[in-house]
């Protein structure tokens, strides 16, 4: 060592900082690669060679300085190795990233694939001759500059004239290559490259720089020769110069992980993680403690096992410290999530509705993109079968302008981003999705902070708009159903108030006449008329008031179906046509099977009632077709007037079709009303058969 403390305390320190940030980049670039392809594997491979640099550099420290010291000729030997591959393996690393391999081949290509087989000749050609000829002068030699036992040119060996220069030359190519990237076919990996380059650029900058001291220290000490090589130079001049060196790397070391753990530019992922950003602050503070406190205990020469204590009190409060942030962590992130793990109480808010209007679904979005994702905005776009159910698009801030944008065709295939031409305000569409398929899509704005998003808040946004989407169905199916039982009540109170009615002015009058009647005379004709007469009016009442459908859930859908449309409505129509396909036709629960019916009633019921548009001598004829493939589809359709397709898709004022489309999406089902091109409305009914339950 250098004989000043401080000096050899700094040397030291660097040196075991870097070793611990080169391994740890190395092992999580291997480890976390989405697709463990040759790019990542020798971008991995690369930093575990500079973190082995390292190791050689900080057990060259650690030795006694003396002639004959084969430890350090080892190391000393040895260490040459990784200082000549890493350069070489940083250039094909930078030329991977910036696409040199791609097709069609780009301009890159043709500008670097000289240089490549040069260096790869050259670089291999070196490699080799160290493993198997050992051309580098042991520790000794190079103290006396005694080169004689070793290849060299005017008393310099060869393996420094080649090494070093083809450093600097592999590191100047990979700033080219920085410069003059290839066109990126996707637009993230486009966006990942333009802000992974600034940090890579510097990186590149110092490793030249170091490339270059290194050739000139070679140049200064081999100058020395004739004042006695090593011996005429000051040992602190060396260390100092060394320190540099070491500060240098570690500062490119800080740039390149900022790129792998921010951008993740090497892992194969499009989005970088909030957690990998946390463990790399804190390696750094591990880093910096061990490489600081373990160093000085080297120069003070403490006990072996002073050191090994030394190093697992440390260790155990780091960890210590590290799992009180993970935790504080976790439940920061259960404060934000907490409106969606509570109780969203849908039914107390449809009983109760708020007096603003705001549904609950809005604030849970709102929550999401202010409190979760710190999103600029947001627009969650129901799409599939929740469509019809979920209403229109919600937006976070409120803005109706935005509510006419719709994702992107290519969403089914994960999260897109976006171009801002074609979606000003919003960068990224995530697909949401359920058991039938994809139900939506969350737009996103950019975040507030201008940062970036990472994979776990695109997880995050990807579960809330799927839980929102469910409760936008969940309110919407309430809301309807409620608006039912109040219906059916008031319905009810109708049918009792005439039905006291009817007893109270016309049968008991009756009975009442018959009684007095009875009580007169013998002759009971009169009475038995009138007792008949209020039996008839009680039958009547009876029948209207209550409809069974216990005859239909004796028989089959088809049967069922027919007997429906022909007892109700066979005379509002002048030809009713069947066409059945019962081909793998399964048989329906009793609770589908109502629900069918019902909404079979309904549907043909308006096209007995409005399709004439007032015309009643105007023909009518109705069509009905079953089919039974891989889900059973029942078609209804009339030949007359018909509606427009904006009628078609929001059918205003028909609550009927709005009660019977959400009951076939609660056993399963869809239902789809269109204008037929020839004229009339066309409506059909889809029951998947996976989705259906087994009949009893």
């Amino acid at each position: 060592m250098t004989g000043y403390p401080l000096l050899d305390w700094a040397i030291i320190g660097v040196s075991l900082f870097n070793t611990i940030v080169l391994l740890w980049l190395g092992l999580i670039v291997l480890l976390n690669a989405d697709r463990r392809n040759g790019g990542v594997i020798l971008m991995g491979g690369g930093l575990l060679l500079g973190g082995t640099f390292f190791v050689t550099h900080t057990a060259i420290l650690g030795q006694s300085l003396t002639l004959n010291n084969d430890g350090l000729n080892f190391w000393w030997q040895f260490g040459w190795i990784p200082v000549t591959a890493a350069p070489y393996i940083w250039y094909v690393v930078i030329l991977w990233f910036s696409g040199f391999w791609s097709r069609p081949r780009p301009r890159l290509f043709n500008r670097h694939r000289p240089w490549l087989m040069l260096t790869t000749v050259v670089g291999a050609g070196l490699l080799v001759w160290m493993l198997v000829a050992n051309p580098i002068p042991n520790f000794e030699s190079i103290i006396t500059l005694d080169t004689a036992k070793t290849p060299n040119l005017y008393g310099v060996p060869l393996v420094f004239i080649i090494a070093p220069p083809l450093m600097v030359i592999c590191i100047g190519l990979s700033i080219d290559v920085l410069l003059h990237p290839a066109p990126a076919e996707q637009v993230a990996v486009a966006i990942g490259r333009q802000r992974a380059r600034p940090w890579l650029l510097g990186t590149s900058g110092l490793l030249l720089a170091v490339s270059l001291l290194v050739c000139a220290f070679v140049l200064w000490v081999f100058s020395k020769a004739e004042f006695g090589g090593l011996f005429g130079i000051r040992t602190d001049a060396i260390g100092w110069f060394d320190l540099a060196l070491s500060l240098l790397i570690a500062v490119g070391n800080l740039s390149l992980g900022q790129a792998i753990v921010a951008h993740e530019v090497f892992t194969g992922r499009i989005l970088p993680r909030q957690r990998l950003n946390r463990q790399w602050r804190i390696v750094l503070l591990i880093a910096l403690i061990l490489a600081a406190i373990v160093s000085w205990s080297l120069l003070l020469q403490l006990r072996p096992i002073y050191g090994l204590l030394l190093t697992v009190v440390l260790m155990v409060g780091l960890i210590a410290v590290y799992s009180w942030r993970t935790f504080e962590q976790h439940e920061a992130l259960i404060r934000a999530l907490r409106p969606f793990v509570s109780s969203h109480q849908t039914f107390a808010h449809a009983l109760r509705p708020r007096a603003d209007g705001a549904s609950r679904a809005q604030e849970l979005l709102d929550a999401t993109c202010t409190d979760v994702l710190n999103s600029q905005r947001a627009l969650l776009v129901p799409l599939g079968p929740f469509a019809a159910l979920a209403g229109d698009a919600l937006a976070s801030p409120i803005s109706p302008a935005t509510a006419a944008l719709s994702p992107p065709p290519e969403l089914r295939d994960g999260p897109v981003l976006l171009a801002p031409d074609a979606y000003p305000g919003y960068q990224w569409a995530i697909p949401l999705w359920a058991e039938r398929g994809l139900i939506g899509g969350l737009l996103l704005g950019p975040k507030l902070d201008g940062g970036l998003y990472s994979q776990e808040e695109i997880d995050i946004a990807q579960a809330s708009g799927e839980r929102i989407i469910d409760m936008l169905v969940s309110e919407t199916m309430t809301e309807r159903l409620l608006k039912l039982q109040r219906k059916r009540t008031a319905t009810n109170r109708v049918i009792d108030l005439a039905t006291r009615r009817t007893l109270h002015d016309e049968v008991l009058p009756a009975l009442h006449h018959a009684i007095l009647q009875i009580s007169a005379l013998p002759d009971s004709g009169d009475a038995l008329a009138s007792l008949t007469s209020a039996h008839q009016q009680i039958s009547n009442l009876i029948r209207i008031a209550l409809v069974t459908l216990d005859d239909e859930r004796r028989v089959g859908l088809v049967d069922a179906l027919r007997a429906l449309v022909d007892q109700e409505f066979g005379a509002a129509f002048e030809r009713i046509d069947w066409r059945i396909t019962e081909r793998a036709l399964q048989p329906l629960d009793s609770l589908t099977l109502d629900v069918v019916l019902n909404a079979v009633r309904e549907f043909v019921r308006n096209a007995a009632l409005h399709a004439r548009d007032g015309k009643s001598g105007a023909p009518l004829h109705l069509a009905i077709e079953i089919q039974s493939t891989d889900a059973l589809y029942i078609i209804i359709r009339d030949d007359g007037v018909g509606i427009d397709r904006e009628q078609a898709a929001e059918p205003s004022g028909h609550n009927g079709l709005a009660l019977h489309r959400t009951l076939l999406n609660i056993v399963g089902g869809e239902c789809y009303v269109e204008p037929c091109a020839e004229g009339g409305t066309q409506v059909t009914i889809v029951l998947p058969w996976q989705y259906l339950p087994d009949p009893e």
